[in-house]
């Protein structure tokens, strides 16, 4: 089971950001500190530019576990992205 999880700066025109900004790692880190571990990737877009994240559940995940990890995601990109 995979989620993937696409980072941009514009969700109408789907501009990514910048590369420098380093999304896809501070995400990393923060939701580590947050008790999430994620798998940060960039070059989503042309294989340079571009952020995106992984998010690799065990099989046996519960509905509590699930909404955990998707209550410290959102916590974790409303942090870094807004």
């Amino acid at each position: 089971m995979f989620r993937a999880v696409e980072l941009v700066q514009n969700r109408e025109t789907k501009e990514p950001f910048p590369k420098n900004f380093n999304i896809a790692g501070k995400i990393k880190k923060r939701a580590l500190d947050l008790g999430l571990i994620c798998y940060p990737m960039q070059g989503t877009v042309d294989g340079t530019i571009g952020d995106h994240i992984l998010i690799a559940p065990p099989f046996i995940i519960n509905e509590n576990e699930m909404n955990e990890i998707c209550q410290k995601l959102k916590t974790t990109i409303e942090s870094i992205c807004n």
